[in-house]
């Protein structure tokens, strides 16, 4: 018997940029204070990779605080 499954690999986030993602998340209300951006294997961001640069910038275009520095801070405090 031949297996005759289609694989298909989808990319919906292929065009657009960290800053669209970033608002559709927000759109969908999405737990951005889970997500990870960094490249270091650290507790937390390291806020100097390219990753966390972008993410950073992507907030700020929209006018937003990250909620992952935020929430985190939050949870360290207590």
């Amino acid at each position: 018997q031949e297996n005759t499954s289609h694989r298909q690999i989808l990319l919906p986030f292929l065009t657009k940029t960290k800053t669209e993602v970033i608002q559709l998340a927000v759109q969908l209300k999405a737990p951005l204070e889970l997500t990870w951006s960094c490249y270091s294997d650290e507790e937390n961001h390291c806020e100097r990779c390219k990753s966390c640069l972008n993410r950073k910038e992507a907030f700020n275009k929209i006018g937003l605080i990250d909620p992952f520095f935020n929430h985190h801070s939050i949870k360290e405090k207590k």
